[in-house]
């Protein structure tokens, strides 16, 4: 078999465009598929909201909700194991991705001898940084804007006299 024919037999297992696409975006892919995974916030929620309503009518519910007080949880112990693989992940880009970026430019395509060959000193070390740091920035940014979203939500559908004590109230 080929060369051609083997790399023919690999590109249909994966989609055409992540095949040929590069790492910036795999790692975009990577990104959408943890803001994907953080929307179980709303079926924890609803679960939540459920047994608390369950409870207010006087319903059975399973032993783990019955000690609680008659109120909502705090945003935080909801929201926590939703919105923290993205804060896993931008330390995860500075952590592993510098590294494999220098060794990336380095070992598979050898272009540290152009790099250093520029005016800038800096030039190589720029361009081996921007990616990795740029990654971390946007998931940053993505928790930061995800935690508000979704704590906005938390605040406006959840009624006021169910909130704990500690929520700021918008109203």
């Amino acid at each position: 078999m080929s060369e051609n024919q083997k790399e023919k037999k690999w590109k249909r297992y994966f989609l055409p465009w992540l095949y040929e696409s590069g790492l910036p975006h795999i790692l975009l892919l990577v990104l959408l598929l943890m803001a994907l995974f953080s929307l179980s916030f709303f079926v924890v929620y609803n679960r939540e909201y459920t047994m608390l309503l369950a409870r207010l009518a006087g319903e059975s519910v399973p032993p783990k909700y019955s000690s609680l007080p008659l109120q909502m949880k705090p945003f935080w112990t909801m929201a926590y194991w939703t919105l923290l693989p993205i804060l896993y992940y931008a330390v995860a880009c500075l952590l592993g991705g510098i590294p494999l970026s220098y060794a990336s430019c380095r070992h598979a395509s050898r272009a540290d001898y152009t790099l250093k060959r520029l005016g800038s000193k800096w030039e190589y070390h720029r361009r081996c940084l921007f990616l990795p740091i740029a990654m971390a920035v946007v998931s940053l940014l993505m928790f930061v804007m995800l935690t508000v979203l979704y704590y906005i939500f938390y605040l406006h559908l959840t009624p006021a006299e169910l909130l704990p004590p500690a929520a700021y109230r918008f109203r």
